[in-house]
């Protein structure tokens, strides 16, 4: 029988649904600086990294205007995430049951932080396959 050690999870999506908090701090972004855009717009490209998010729905704006709608929708939705992300159906009760069974849990938002993903990924061998190191 095989031994679950560890699981790993995507954040967004998968543990929690954050994508009325993404919509709306692209609203609110959008807003603050006076630009119209259509919410389908957006809903079509979540899960793409913000600055990516932001570079096609503004295709006929600068970078100094896409920087700024970046930052702002970053900080709103830093702001409101943890009043508003609820977990999604059964995800707690996972990593619970996982957590009774010893079996180690990381959860992973890889997209804008590449140099963590490396960390994590190195740590995360260290959970699985602890013996490699010996």
């Amino acid at each position: 029988m095989t031994v679950i050690r560890a699981g790993v999870f995507d954040l967004d999506g998968t543990l929690i649904d954050s994508s009325c908090v993404h919509l709306q701090s692209w609203r609110g972004a959008l807003r603050i600086l006076g630009l119209e855009f259509r919410d389908q717009e957006v809903i079509d490209r979540l899960g793409l990294r913000t600055v990516d998010i932001a570079r096609q729905v503004l295709t006929r704006y600068g970078e100094p205007t896409i920087g700024k709608l970046v930052e702002l929708k970053t900080q709103l939705y830093e702001n409101a995430w943890r009043l508003d992300v609820k977990p999604r159906y059964g995800a707690l009760e996972m990593l619970q049951i996982m957590k009774t069974r010893g079996v180690r849990s990381a959860q992973s938002d890889f997209k804008d932080e590449p140099d963590y993903r490396l960390r994590s990924l190195y740590e995360l061998k260290q959970i699985i396959w602890p013996e490699m190191d010996r």
